[in-house]
């Protein structure tokens, strides 16, 4: 009997194969719901979305804009 895993011993083994998150994944998960908000932001307050992606460090940037762009683009009518 000792055979038989429980779902808890299965799950672990699963999440041991998936390995380490990498920076960009933790970028990603970070940024793209900022850049969700922005545009969120963008269609209730009209803010400058131009000075607000400025604010941002270079390199997340494109983040922010992959967020961004998705709500943007859902709310073309």
């Amino acid at each position: 009997m000792s055979d038989i895993k429980s779902a808890r011993e299965i799950a672990m083994e699963k999440v041991e194969k998936l390995g380490e998150a990498t920076d960009e994944e933790r970028l990603k998960w970070k940024y793209i719901p900022e850049g969700e908000k922005l545009a969120a932001r963008y269609l209730k307050q009209d803010c400058n979305l131009v000075v607000e992606l400025g604010q941002h460090q270079e390199n997340v940037r494109k983040y922010i804009i992959e967020g961004a762009e998705d709500i943007l683009v859902r709310n073309i009518n």
